[in-house]
């Protein structure tokens, strides 16, 4: 039972290494370093022209979508160098050397779309509202409220929202209190002004005497 499991974890492990590396993982030290730098070279020349035709494909169709763009795109696609370029790879070198030797796609991929992904990027910004600062307004205008030195501006869009109520709920309270506080100090000087009259028309007839 143990052999067996020691067995089945054997063939795991070399499915793994050939998931990865494909027939690489089975070859000598001296095969690889001779594939290798074959492999490379031969599939950058091999997968830089697929790819230049195929993202070029992609470049016109973005640039001018037509059905005549579309079909050379599908087209470009069913050649047979395009699928010998993307399959030869993942066989001798696995996953790890299909990404290495499609190296060609990865960069003009990314040449085509990060520009164009900046571009956007940057037109949104330009197109997004920008917040200002509100003018201050006088104590005097239409529709401000002067709270403890403040000049407090009622919104226009208040009464279309919940916080628009409650601002406006605000701005009312502060209305009465200012308006009781200016009662208040209007009375005091009242009182003041009676309590001198008063007092001035006391003292006037002792000086006659």
């Amino acid at each position: 039972k143990s052999f067996h499991q020691c067995r089945l974890n054997s063939e795991h492990t070399r499915a793994m290494m050939e998931f990865l590396f494909g027939m690489l993982s089975n070859a000598e030290l001296v095969g690889i370093l001779i594939m290798v730098p074959f492999m490379f070279l031969f599939f950058s020349i091999w997968n830089g022209a697929m790819a230049k035709i195929i993202v070029g494909t992609w470049k016109e169709l973005i640039e001018e979508p037509n059905p005549k763009n579309a079909c050379a795109c599908c087209l470009v696609h069913c050649l047979p160098h395009v699928a010998v370029g993307i399959v030869v790879p993942f066989v001798m070198g696995g996953l790890f050397g299909w990404l290495v030797l499609m190296w060609p796609y990865w960069y003009l991929i990314g040449k085509l779309l990060i520009p164009r992904c900046c571009e956007r990027i940057r037109d949104v910004q330009l197109s997004a509202p920008r917040l200002s600062a509100p003018s201050p307004l006088k104590p005097d205008e239409p529709g401000s409220v002067t709270v403890v030195g403040t000049v407090i501006a009622p919104s226009e869009n208040n009464e279309k929202t919940i916080t628009g109520k409650i601002v406006e709920a605000h701005i009312i309270v502060a209305r009465q209190i200012t308006g009781s506080f200016n009662r208040q100090a209007s009375s005091v000087e009242e009182g003041n002004r009676n309590n001198s009259i008063v007092e001035s028309n006391a003292k006037t007839p002792r000086e006659t005497e």
